[in-house]
């Protein structure tokens, strides 16, 4: 079992921050311009977090649990496993600090 949260831009700050791979960003990634949409946990044995990450990312795009109320995951989400964040970049994800 582990515990994740998915982070997602504010609506309100789309055009500055959404959609954008990390390199295209001027500043460090700052979750006060981001609202956590989701916490829950995942069932499965996940040695591998990039298998972990990519499960998040079908499940947020493909089979939502029914109490999501965000957007499908995309590029500028980020997800947070324990003390460490990912922020979902154009390919795949960069563990990044907050």
């Amino acid at each position: 079992m582990c515990k994740y949260e998915i982070f997602q831009v504010k609506r309100e700050l789309t055009r500055e921050f959404g959609y954008m791979s990390k390199d295209m960003l001027e500043n460090e990634i700052n979750l006060d311009n981001y609202d956590s949409v989701y916490q829950g946990e995942i069932e499965g044995n996940y040695s591998n977090i990039d298998t972990l990450l990519e499960d998040l990312f079908v499940m947020f795009n493909i089979s939502h649990p029914d109490n999501f109320t965000g957007r499908s995951m995309s590029v500028s989400d980020v997800v947070q496993i324990n003390d460490n964040y990912f922020y979902c970049d154009s390919f795949g994800w960069e563990k990044i600090a907050v």
